[in-house]
């Protein structure tokens, strides 16, 4: 939750935006960690996370990223990772399923 609430911090003191009009936002998927499960202080879902190699079947979704910062890169270059490698896909049609969007 740290760096949606850091960004939306620097959007109202640099950009002045009202910050009752701003909404942090975070996709907890739960964790398998023990050590956080069992944690008070843990903020996210209780809950383990669903690892099964069943989850991203990549020949039947796309995915799009809106933005293509250094973090969206990031995150869709191990998405191609992980169709290269868990999937046998070669980069090229991996390249098809995942989507960047951005102002530029």
């Amino acid at each position: 939750m740290g760096i949606p609430i850091g960004k939306l911090q620097l959007y109202v003191a640099g950009a002045g935006i009202d910050p009752r009009r701003t909404l942090p936002i975070t996709i907890d998927l739960g964790t398998n960690n023990e050590k956080n499960l069992n944690d008070e202080f843990y903020l996210g879902i209780r809950k383990n996370r669903v690892s099964d190699d069943e989850d991203i079947h990549p020949t039947q979704h796309r995915i799009l990223f809106f933005g293509a910062g250094s973090a969206g890169v990031g995150v869709a270059k191990q998405l191609l990772e992980f169709f290269k490698i868990e999937h046998g896909m070669s980069e090229e049609d991996a390249k098809k399923l995942v989507w960047l969007v951005d102002t530029k």
